[in-house]
């Protein structure tokens, strides 16, 4: 889980730059020292880290899914274990009442 809060931060961190940068300039024009064959590059290499990202963070919630179910499961049986069984064979006090009432007849 600290992993998962740092990878959280880190991105924190970076779109508010990127988001800042925009802000006070055009990053394109800014950045008059790289060409647009540099920014296209630079541009196409966040695209597929942002892919990257995506598909991994898919991945780990479909890894911690079954887990947090089997979780559940195992805590609903459980409990189910620890309920009263109401099909016992000791009478219910409606039962007790007519088995006195028939007899006392």
């Amino acid at each position: 889980m600290d992993t998962l809060r740092d990878v959280e931060l880190q991105l924190s961190r970076v779109v508010a730059v990127v988001q800042q940068r925009l802000l006070f300039c055009d990053s394109l024009h800014c950045q008059t020292n790289q060409s647009t064959g540099d920014v296209k590059q630079i541009l196409d290499n966040i695209e597929k880290l942002h892919d990257n990202l995506k598909n991994s963070t898919k991945e780990l919630a479909a890894r911690l899914t079954p887990l947090s179910f089997s979780v559940e499961n195992e805590l609903k049986t459980q409990e189910i274990k620890e309920t009263p069984d109401l099909d016992s064979e000791t009478e219910t006090e409606d039962e007790f009442c007519q088995d006195h009432e028939s007899s006392s007849d």
